[in-house]
Formats: C-alpha cells, structure tokens, sequence
C-alpha cells in the first residue's frame, strides 16, 4: 500500500536531463526548503557561461565603440581629407605657376633656348597636376556634401546596434538565470516522500512526473487488498476502505 496527504504535490521536469542526485527515499519526512533531487545541469550551467561571457566581451566593445565615437566627434573627417581645402587651393595656385611656366618655356624652346625634352618634361608636370586638382576638388565636394556628418551617423548606427545586441543577451542570460531552480526539487512544506526515483542517471522528459510528495497532517492510507480478502476489512470511524486489486469497493 501507500501513504498520501489530504495535499498532495505531483513535481514534473521542467527540462531534459538525467538525474543527477537523489537525497531522500519513499517515505522519509523533509522539512520545507530541503532539497529532495536534482537533474544534471551540467550544459545549463556552460551556457550561461557561454553567455556571460559573451557579454562581457560585447560590453568592452561597445565601450570601445563609444570612445572611437566621441573622438570622431571632434574630428570626424579620414586623414586624407582632412585638409582638402587647403590641398584644393595649393594646387588651383600650382597650376597657375606651371601653367605661366610651361607657356614660357614653349616660347623659349621656339627660339632653340629650351630644349625639347625639357618642355615635355614640363608638360607632363602640368598634366599630373591637374589630374590631382581634380581628385582635391571632388574631395571637398564630398565634404561639402556632408560626409562628416555621415560617417558620425554611421559609426552612431554601429554602435546603436552593438547595445542593441548587449541588451538582448543580457535578457537571454537573465531568464536561464530564472530558470536554475529547474534542476533541483524542493520540499514545497513539510510533509513526507511518497514517491521518488531511486536510481542516479535515468534521463528524465519536460513534463514527466518526478516526485510525489504528501504535505505533512492527516494522511490517507491507500491499501491493495485481494478480492478474496475483502471480507476481512471491518469499516469504521477510524478508516476508509479503498479499492482491492479486483476493483471492489
């Protein structure tokens, strides 16, 4: 037969695992609070390492992220365009002084004074200076164009998606944080054990029954009786009979 409170809790697995520990056999009285079992928590607890350190790796790199922010900020231009206006206006006046250069050097190599590999030389000069005039120009209308202000937006965004990202493992790693008590089962009140596995290892599904366990206080006694010995039972105040393995009452 078996024994079994007037309250009776039914533990069923929260997770998929194997039984790790057992504490207490049927029938052994626990105390409110006491452990009874435990599952292995063995992959729960990597993973929540897994995260936490995942986190702290995403917490330094948004950190790096803000300071790389706030100096670009204060200057947010590539080093090669940081001084384009200034560039632009060196080669505008260079190409002035090549330009008045190379007219008089063609007037004179007319006259035999200058010769010809000179002014080729010189025409050559002119020709890879206005190719860098032009890149300067298209530099400062880059800027002109705003393209600070877009690559302040861009590294915004970057490190708007990085917190984004902290946030939602800190979430994650919070709620397996919650969940940690899935692995061990706890006396809910004082009472006494009416059923618990008795071997270490067997693997356990979410939603199997695990433990039964009757609350400490009036108890009921449930008996198997054999049909034949059924005559035996003499009711009274003191019992109940219950059902006999032929389904008697």
């Amino acid at each position: 037969g078996s024994v079994a409170g007037r309250r009776e809790y039914y533990m069923k697995a929260k997770v998929r695992s194997s039984i790790r520990q057992i504490f207490f056999r049927n029938g052994d009285f626990v105390k409110k609070g006491q452990v009874m079992l435990t599952l292995d928590d063995r992959d729960y607890q990597e993973h929540c390492l897994k995260l936490k350190n995942a986190i702290s790796e995403l917490e330094a790199e948004v950190r790096s992220a803000d300071a790389a922010l706030a100096a670009l900020r204060i200057d947010p231009l590539p080093k090669e365009y940081r001084h384009s206006k200034i560039t632009l206006d060196e080669f505008k006046k260079r190409e002035i002084r090549e330009k008045e250069s190379l007219t008089a050097f063609r007037n004179l190599q007319k006259s035999g004074a200058v010769p010809l590999v000179e002014i080729n030389k010189r025409e050559i000069d002119f020709i890879h200076n206005q190719s860098e005039l032009k890149r300067a120009e298209q530099d400062v209308k880059l800027i002109e164009k705003g393209l600070a202000q877009k690559i302040i937006f861009q590294k915004e965004a970057e490190l708007k998606l990085l917190q984004i990202r902290l946030e939602n493992l800190k979430k994650e790693y919070e709620f397996y944080l919650r969940h940690s008590s899935d692995y061990a089962f706890t006396a809910p009140e004082d009472g006494y054990i009416s059923y618990i596995p008795t071997k270490i290892g067997i693997y356990v599904e979410h939603g199997d029954d695990i433990i039964t366990f009757a609350a400490q206080g009036d108890k009921k006694f449930i008996a198997s009786i054999h049909e034949k010995d059924i005559y035996k039972i003499i009711p009274g105040p003191s019992g109940i009979a219950g059902h006999c393995c032929g389904n008697i009452l």
